[in-house]
This record gives C-alpha cells, sequence and structure tokens, in this order.
C-alpha cells in the first residue's frame, strides 16, 4: 500500500522531463494554438508523436498538464491487479514478495512520473496475454477486441511493433484452433484503419 502511495503522490507532480517538455506536452500545444494537427518538418520529435499525445491533449482541454501521469499510474494499478488475480488463482507461493519485486523496479519511477502514456499499452498487453495463455473461449466480439487493443497499442507508439507481432504470432499459434486467422487479419487491419483515420483529417 505504501509503494502505491508513493505511486500515486509522484503521478501527482510536477512534469520536468525533457521528452515530456518537448513533444509530449510540446504537441498538444501546438494542436491548441494552431487549432489543428499541423505536420512539422522543423521539429525532429514531432515524428514520434501517436495516440498518447491525444490523451495529454484531452487533458490540458480539461485543465490540467498531469493527465498522462494519471492514467499512468491507474494502468499500473490494474497491472498489480491482473497480476494479484493471476498469482491467487495460481496458487504461487511469496505472494506479498512477487508483488513487492515488480512494484520495487526503478522504470517505474519514470513511468509513472512522465507524461508518455506508456503503461496504459503495456496494460492492454497484459490483458491480451492472459487470453493467449489461458483456455479462455474466444468469441468473435473477442476476437474484435483484441484485434483493435493490438492496433491501438501500435498507434500510441511505433516503439511497440515488435511486442505487436510477437503477441500477434503468439495468439495465432496458441489459439489456431480456436480462431479464423482471416477473421483476425480482417478486424487487427480494419481497427487499425478506425484509429488511425483521425490523423489524416
Amino acid at each position: 500500500i505504501l509503494f502505491v502511495f508513493c505511486y500515486f503522490l509522484l503521478s501527482l507532480s510536477p512534469i520536468s522531463d525533457a521528452d515530456s517538455l518537448d513533444y509530449h506536452l510540446g504537441i498538444p500545444i501546438d494542436i491548441i494554438n494552431n487549432e489543428r494537427l499541423l505536420l512539422r518538418k522543423d521539429w525532429t520529435h514531432f515524428q514520434l508523436f501517436g495516440l498518447g499525445e491525444f490523451y495529454i491533449l484531452f487533458g490540458i482541454l480539461c485543465g490540467t498538464t498531469i493527465f498522462g501521469q494519471i492514467v499512468n499510474f491507474y494502468s499500473l494499478i490494474s497491472i498489480i491487479y491482473l497480476m494479484v488475480i493471476n498469482i491467487r488463482s495460481n496458487k504461487l507461493d511469496n505472494q506479498g514478495y512477487l508483488l513487492l519485486y515488480f512494484l520495487s523496479a526503478p522504470i517505474f519511477l519514470w513511468l509513472v512520473y512522465s507524461s508518455k502514456v506508456y503503461l496504459f499499452p503495456c496494460l492492454l498487453i497484459v490483458f491480451i496475454f492472459r487470453y493467449v495463455f489461458t483456455d479462455k473461449k474466444i468469441n468473435d466480439i473477442v476476437l474484435f477486441t483484441l484485434a483493435s487493443y493490438l492496433s491501438f497499442i501500435l498507434a500510441c507508439k511505433v516503439s511497440f511493433f515488435y511486442e505487436v507481432i510477437i503477441i500477434f504470432c503468439l495468439f495465432v499459434f496458441k489459439k489456431i484452433n480456436q480462431i479464423r486467422i482471416k477473421q483476425f487479419c480482417y478486424f487487427f487491419f480494419l481497427s487499425g484503419l478506425v484509429i488511425l483515420f483521425p490523423f489524416y483529417l
């Protein structure tokens, strides 16, 4: 509980890291100033923007610059919750130590503190893995939802490309008897088009 409370306080702290001040906050502010998204070839880090910057844009329009940090914090809490469910369902020993090792990873100090909306795609990855490595039944609605999650993860950050490919292949390999591969690919590309379409308006 103390770890979680400290992460919560950290998520409320003012933004001061270079990444956030440069383009995580800079691009939403630029959109507000120009009243639309302009492709800035004179801005090197502009090429790195993704859906995460639109989260921050929403937060700024609502009057806060730490919306990305709040999303990261609640994503971390959700990941912990899924971990607890998995630990209890598998009846693993030393449950408290496993969570303590997870929460004490130094990378979370930066991820929760940064405006980079990075932990929400990680939460979706954890959720997808629950379907990959369990015997949960997969119908068309679940299949479309999981395909949409993969498209959304890729749209959030291009650096998730390899993770998405690996998860896609793992999912198809593990669930090849439960799903139609063509349908899954169709759902993946369709949801990707829907998610990315606003970028080109």
